[in-house]
């Protein structure tokens, strides 16, 4: 879901990338002003990580939203169905979303059977033994 509000977020700034850098073109995006866009907008996201809170929460939504733009802006200056790109990504995502959830569920279970109880059990005996050295 995060990535996905990165993507959908770095797009936004895309359509506006590539409306600015059109109006000073005159056949076209200018990839002049695109790629200061790239180096401006990439430079706020890759040190807006170095905050703490930044980097506790939202530290890989940050890490697509930098990586989309600079993907989608650089590519848009090729390609002329910008939306029809950024579908594109949104859907590779969702693919690779469900992809990484089936495997996780229905063929590699991590948390199958005895391994979680064995897991649950040597938890509930440290916390034992750290309690009894409380008392």
């Amino acid at each position: 879901m995060n990535s996905e509000f990165g993507t959908a977020l770095a797009d936004a700034f895309d359509l506006g990338a590539k409306y600015l850098a059109e109006l000073s073109g005159k056949e076209g995006p200018d990839p002049i002003i695109l790629g200061i866009l790239v180096f401006i907008i990439g430079t706020l996201g890759t040190f807006t990580r170095f905050y703490p809170h930044i980097k506790k929460k939202y530290d890989y939504e940050t890490v697509i939203f930098v990586l989309t733009f600079s993907l989608v802006v650089v590519s848009s200056y090729q390609i002329e169905d910008i939306l029809q790109f950024a579908q594109r990504r949104i859907t590779t995502i969702l693919i690779g979303v469900s992809t990484v959830m089936v495997i996780s569920m229905v063929v590699h279970p991590v948390w199958a059977g005895e391994d979680l109880v064995k897991l649950v059990s040597v938890n509930l005996e440290k916390l034992a033994n750290s309690l009894e050295g409380l008392f």
